[in-house]
């Protein structure tokens, strides 16, 4: 008896060692595609190897490799499809993949890299207002909701905060300011 439990126990350990070879190659294509130098996945910051792979577990675990390739994010080779722009997500799959990503990357540095990209240098007093006006919740809701082909107020009220403290409107402006995220 001790001897069909060792070989049981070896056999499980053998098999989940394997893992998914499906999920292993989209892992590997999807952290390839993410530490691309013109890659847009991450809004243009560029990912620390540690983020990719938290992309790309991420990607796989969190929302599955059908899934991505239901929304064509994951072509039927399991490379990424950087022209996607899923639009017609779930809820439940928009939830999770905006989770991924707003999770995986430093939220704040990517707005902080975007707008040091510009010709003006923030100031302390901007960069310290941007730091305040980003709200990971925000984002995350915001990122769902264009997965979805939706909008979303508190995505819209965090981006127009944001540009008052980048056009140096510190608590004064319209509503009517919006970034665009690359």
């Amino acid at each position: 008896m001790k001897k069909i439990a060792a070989v049981l126990c070896a056999a499980a350990l053998l098999l989940s060692a394997c893992g998914n070879s499906d999920d292993d190659t989209a892992k590997k294509n999807i952290k390839a595609a993410v530490l691309k130098d013109d890659t847009s996945l991450t809004g243009g910051a560029k990912p620390t190897e540690e983020q990719a792979n938290c992309i790309a577990d991420g990607m796989v675990d969190d929302v599955g490799v059908d899934t991505l390739q239901k929304y064509k994010l994951l072509d039927d080779k399991l490379q990424i499809n950087q022209d996607a722009n899923p639009t017609n997500m779930s809820a439940d799959d928009a939830d999770a993949l905006a989770g991924v990503f707003v999770d995986c990357i430093d939220v704040e540095k990517m707005f902080e890299d975007q707008f040091a990209q510009g010709d003006q240098k923030l100031t302390s007093d901007q960069q310290s207002c941007l730091k305040d006006a980003i709200d990971e919740d925000a984002m995350k809701s915001g990122l769902s909701a264009s997965f979805q082909g939706k909008d979303d107020q508190a995505f819209t009220d965090m981006q127009n905060a944001m540009m008052k403290c980048v056009t140096g409107n510190l608590g004064m402006g319209s509503g009517s300011d919006q970034m665009q995220m690359q």
